[in-house]
């Protein structure tokens, strides 16, 4: 006999269930602690119920599959401590975590409406049973892992900087209309830009300012990297007086806004800076992987 093990967690309990090959449910739903305790509780009862039937067919010739559904990293300490307990590698167990949108839309196919922790242990339990497109099973010490989060971080984070730069241009267009329409600075978001955005409020700031002093600032701000400063100074100029004017109370609210998300996409960069060297040495481990970018050889 095979049996089927649905693990529901949470970040406080993990939910228990258990179904035999026909979907009989041989363990109704039960709570234990999402903690070291709890993991050792249901380590302790799989053994003894899986002994109930028919120990030696299990023992010797059957597998028994936990399926966890995998939210967050409420799973990953409960899979973790299954696969790897030596208690229950008697019994062939083998541990999947498992996508809880595959478990959502299992549950609607079966017209399973209520949704709570016990019906969810259940469900979990059953799709393991019916499904046969299953991931690979848990492996406790994945040497992929911590290239992985690392691989999901940086991820994050280029998804975080993309959502601040379109904020970010939202209330550019507001407080320097022109500019951004006419991509004064290419890209908007170079270092030269966001200085320029820092020092100067409003377009009348930019109208004020002589044009010696814009190629002054130009030139120090972008390490005198510019072909031709005179020429981008002319523009911002000619740019700033076709802006819309917005009451000075506004503005200074605006450029507050600016200035604080041009410093989170500064502090965001640095941050993949990191992560990218991050990468780059945990690649080390696996010397003879195709298709790298050429930043993490």
């Amino acid at each position: 006999m095979i049996l089927y093990a649905g693990i529901d967690p949470s970040s406080r309990s993990l939910t228990l269930a258990v179904v035999d090959s026909k979907g009989e449910i041989i363990f109704k739903p039960k709570n234990f602690s999402n903690s070291p305790s709890g993991a050792d509780e249901i380590e302790n009862t799989l053994p003894s119920l899986c002994s109930s039937f028919n120990a030696s067919e299990i023992l010797v010739r059957r597998i028994s599959l936990i399926g966890i559904e995998s939210t967050s990293f409420y799973d990953w300490h409960i899979a973790n401590s299954i696969a790897s307990s030596s208690t229950l590698s008697q019994f062939s167990i083998r541990v999947f975590r498992l996508s809880p949108y595959k478990i959502y839309r299992f549950r609607k196919s079966t017209r399973e409406v209520n949704k709570n922790d016990s019906n969810d242990a259940i469900s979990i339990a059953d799709y393991l049973r019916l499904d046969r497109s299953l991931p690979h099973p848990h492996v406790p010490a994945d040497p992929y892992m911590p290239l992985r989060q690392l691989c999901r971080y940086h991820c994050h984070l280029v998804n975080t900087i993309a959502s601040q730069t379109n904020v970010l241009l939202n209330h550019l267009f507001l407080q320097h209309l022109a500019l951004v329409q006419n991509k004064a600075f290419k890209p908007l978001t170079s270092a030269t830009s966001f200085s320029f955005f820092e020092e100067f409020l409003t377009p009348e700031d930019v109208a004020s300012t002589t044009p010696e002093e814009l190629v002054s600032f130009l030139v120090k701000n972008s390490k005198n990297r510019f072909p031709d400063p005179h020429k981008i100074a002319q523009t911002l100029k000619a740019v700033s007086r076709e802006s819309y004017r917005i009451r000075p109370e506004l503005a200074s609210s605006n450029h507050f806004i600016i200035a604080q998300l041009i410093h989170n996409i500064r502090t965001l960069k640095q941050s993949l800076k990191q992560v990218n060297k991050a990468i780059k040495e945990e690649l080390k481990a696996f010397p003879n992987t195709p298709y790298l970018h050429p930043r993490y050889r």
